[in-house]
C-alpha cells in the first residue's frame, strides 16, 4: 500500500479511472491477493498527518484491503477537504469516520462492522471539568479539528466552538486560556514532550467512538466487499491483534 497527500490536479479524469480500476478489480473473489500490478483503489483519510496515524492508518487499511483482495492507496488529507472529496465522488472510499457520517455527507454507505475505536478527549486546565463527558464543556468555549465534526454534533449550539487546523493550535488555545478545552482525539494529543510546561493540562475523557470505513454513493457492491472482509478479520482474531499491538497509552 502506498501513501500520499492528493495535490488537488487532475480530479476528472482520476475519478474516471477508479470507476474504471474498480469495474476490473469486482471480478476478484474476496480475500484473493491482487494480481501483480493491479490498479490501487484510492482511499481518503481526513486527520492531521502524524508519523503515528499515517503509519496506523496505513497498516489498518492495508490490513482490510489484503483480505478483500484490492491494492489500496490512502491518501491523508485536512478533514473537511476529505469530506469535500467524498462528497464530490472523488474517492470510492474513506477511512476514520463515525457512525452518523451519512447525515453529513448523504448517500455514503457505512461499511460495518467498525474497524477501530478511538477515546475522544478534552484537554483542559481546570481538573474534572470533563468529568462528566460533553456536558462538562456546555456553555463553554471549545476549540476542535477543523473537519472532524463530533465536537460540533455534540455540543450543537450549548457551547462556543472553535475550528483549528493542527493539534499544536489547539493546545495553544487552552494553555493561553482562549478556549476552557481543546478536543481531540487521543491518538492527536502531542507527547507530554510537547505540551507546556505551564499551566498543566489535564486530559480527561469524553468518549469513545468506533470509527468506520465508508463507501461512496453507489458503490454497494464495494461496500459489502468490504465489509466481508472486516468480518473475516475479526472472525480471525487479526483486527483484535492489531488493536492491542497499537493500543494509544
Amino acid at each position: 500500500m502506498t501513501t500520499g497527500p492528493d495535490n488537488g490536479g487532475g480530479r476528472g479524469w482520476r475519478r474516471a479511472w477508479w470507476l474504471c480500476a474498480w469495474a476490473l478489480l469486482g471480478s476478484l473473489p474476496a480475500s484473493a491477493a491482487p494480481e501483480p500490478g493491479a490498479a490501487e483503489v484510492p482511499v481518503v483519510l481526513g486527520t492531521v498527518p502524524t508519523a503515528r496515524t499515517r503509519a496506523l492508518s496505513g497498516e489498518l487499511v492495508t490490513l482490510v484491503c489484503r483480505e478483500a483482495g484490492l491494492k489500496c492507496r490512502l491518501d491523508i488529507l485536512p478533514a473537511e477537504r476529505a469530506r469535500q472529496d467524498m462528497a464530490a465522488g472523488r474517492y470510492p472510499l474513506e477511512f476514520g469516520r463515525y457512525a452518523g457520517y451519512e447525515r453529513v455527507v448523504p448517500g455514503v454507505i457505512r461499511i460495518d462492522p467498525a474497524v477501530y475505536t478511538v477515546r475522544v478527549v478534552a484537554l483542559v486546565r481546570e481538573s474534572g471539568l470533563a468529568a462528566q463527558g460533553w456536558k462538562g464543556l456546555l456553555g463553554k468555549r471549545v476549540a476542535y479539528m477543523r473537519g472532524t465534526l463530533l465536537a460540533k454534533e455534540r455540543l450543537q449550539d450549548e457551547a462556543e466552538v472553535i475550528a483549528v487546523n493542527s493539534p499544536s493550535a489547539c493546545v495553544e488555545m487552552v494553555a493561553k486560556g482562549r478556549v476552557e478545552a481543546c478536543v481531540l482525539t487521543r491518538v492527536n494529543v502531542p507527547p507530554a514532550s510537547e505540551l507546556p510546561p505551564q499551566p498543566t493540562l489535564h486530559l480527561e475523557l469524553l468518549e469513545t467512538v468506533p470509527l468506520h470505513l465508508w463507501a461512496a454513493p453507489g458503490q454497494q457492491a464495494l461496500a459489502d466487499r468490504m465489509s466481508s472482509a472486516v468480518r473475516a478479520l475479526l472472525q480471525r482474531g487479526e483486527l483484535q491483534r492489531f488493536w492491542t499491538a497499537n493500543a494509544t497509552p
